[in-house]
């Protein structure tokens, strides 16, 4: 037996009684089983009962239904089972099970897909991760939730909603991932469509897109850098997220990477997802879960316990037949399930080894094309940003931090804007100034890309009246830093940064030669 979907949420709608809503559910549930089997078939159920036990009946087009139910004072419970052979493989047989159960003002619904291989030859048989057209039809009919509200469409993110979202991700009740896409910061546009994304993965996880840019500035204001996504970048976060998490534990996908993911496998960066959450899902075992084999066997005991009272020993012999047959049969597919358990373990072991080592060899072999998403996970202080520009802008920029300079021992918090600080310098700025590329203003330039400012210029005289704070030596003479970036406007060190530098014809590079909080001023 190999699972391909699995998933448990509860289901209400607005004034409307959890009765009704656990009723119109089993009809919807009901109708969809139904819709692969011919009229007639469909007209020889008894769909009057459907709230009720019903034997395995042929709908035709070798498609089975099957209904259990039981009702006691405490909860109401009713599960639906279809199997039909696979269009491609008659031997290979799916088998959808829906549950509903009705406790107090509660209604949960689950959802199991697997499918199994009755000719008894041993061969390899693999079938992609598919959802029931049904958990998306329930999802927008009523209200889903599973510790937080889900929905088949992406919740639009905006600046205002960023705190909103920061405390989703760090709720210790929330039990599905998040899926945050943003937008490049050029055009304030997706990599992928979050519409599509949102309908593939209703029911696995939630799915959170930005409307502009600038949301993803404000998450760096309120998450470190190297757990952020922008630019375009995808990125998931697991349950149980926390500020000081590993940046590999919350994957993200750069929109160079979705797109050389999607060349290589010739599907959509939705599709790859979609899988991967499936694979997941299939593993996970709800507690709140409803299956057919479960409610079939609480209706059975009962009925036996009632044959017994009765005294009909040849109905009772019939059903326990029935039972222990049963239980062989979970017995049997439970069995399958932890074998095919060990195999999805060894490639999950194999899968974490190549993000393991992909991360290493990222990080030891930076590329210059590469997005800040890419290089900024091991980016943590200012040394770092420090150290992974020297790296890799070699070429572009000299460092030659003057005596009033503080590197190692910077407070600053926001060691990835930095690092994007030195990435514009090594790009726009550059190319601008040998000539490759425009740029008409550099301050927009730099605020467009991370918030920052741009200054060009610096007064003669506060220059020469705090020379060591203006001025670095750099290929053995002095070269002056007429020009800064900075942000914050505070005497906090862990928010505010100025970056001095120039542009030093003689060695066609920038030389940067002030890195603190504050250069001096006749107002400082």
């Amino acid at each position: 037996m190999r699972t391909t979907f699995r998933t448990t949420f509860d289901l209400s709608r607005p004034d409307t009684a959890a009765t009704a809503v656990f009723e119109e559910a089993a009809r919807r549930c009901f109708d969809w089983a139904t819709a692969r089997g011919t009229r007639e078939g469909r007209e020889a159920l008894r769909t009057d009962l459907l709230l009720e036990s019903i034997a395995a009946t042929q709908i035709g087009n070798n498609a089975v239904v099957e209904v259990a139910a039981d009702h006691d004072a405490g909860q109401r419970l009713w599960a639906l089972r279809v199997t039909h052979p696979d269009f491609a493989d008659p031997s290979v047989h799916w088998h959808a099970e829906l549950g509903l159960r009705l406790l107090g003002t509660r209604v949960v619904f689950s959802c199991w897909l697997h499918y199994v291989l009755r000719d008894g030859v041993l061969r390899k048989v693999a079938r992609d991760a598919s959802r029931p057209r049904i958990v998306a039809d329930l999802v927008a009919a009523f209200g889903a939730h599973a510790g937080r509200r889900l929905l088949g469409r992406p919740e639009q993110l905006d600046e205002g909603g960023v705190p909103a979202l920061v405390m989703a991700l760090q709720d210790p009740a929330r039990r599905r991932p998040i899926v945050l896409v943003s937008c490049r910061n050029l055009t304030d546009r997706p990599a992928i469509d979050p519409v599509t994304l949102a309908e593939r993965l209703a029911g696995l996880a939630h799915v959170s897109a930005a409307t502009s840019r600038f949301p993803s500035f404000q998450l760096r204001d309120r998450l470190p850098p190297r757990l952020c996504a922008w630019d375009g970048a995808v990125r998931l976060y697991w349950p149980g997220f926390r500020l000081d998490d590993d940046p590999r534990e919350h994957p993200v996908w750069p929109r160079e990477t979705i797109r050389a993911i999607e060349d290589e496998r010739g599907l959509s960066f939705s599709d790859v997802l979609f899988f991967r959450l499936c694979a997941l899902a299939a593993v996970t075992a709800d507690p709140e879960a409803v299956e057919f084999a479960s409610v079939d066997a609480v209706r059975r005991r009962k009925l036996i316990a009632d044959l017994r009272e009765r005294g009909a020993m040849a109905s009772l012999v019939d059903e326990v037949d029935k039972e222990n047959l049963s239980l062989r049969e979970q017995l049997a597919g439970l069995n399958e399930q932890v074998h095919d358990l060990r195999q999805q373990l060894e490639r999950a072991k194999g899968e974490a080894d190549g993000w393991r080592q992909a991360y290493e060899d990222e990080a030891r072999t930076p590329s210059l094309d590469k997005p800040p998403e890419s290089s900024d996970a091991t980016i943590l202080t200012v040394a770092d940003a420090v150290a992974e520009a020297q790296k890799r802008f070699s070429g572009q920029l000299a460092f030659s931090p003057n005596s009033r300079s503080m590197v190692k021992d910077s407070l600053f918090e926001k060691p990835g804007e930095l690092f994007e600080v030195f990435e514009f310098l090594a790009t726009t700025y550059y190319e601008a100034r040998v000539g490759k590329a425009q740029c008409a203003d550099f301050n927009h330039a730099l605020r467009e890309r991370c918030g920052w400012s741009y200054e060009g210029h610096q007064s003669e005289r506060t220059m020469t009246t705090y020379r060591d704070w203006y001025r670095t030596r750099f290929d053995g003479r002095e070269v002056w830093l007429p020009e800064h970036a900075g942000t914050g406007a505070s005497k906090d060190p862990r928010v505010t940064f100025r970056l001095g530098f120039a542009w030093d014809r003689d060695s066609g590079k920038v030389v940067i030669g002030f890195l603190g909080q504050h250069q001096e001023t006749a107002k400082t």
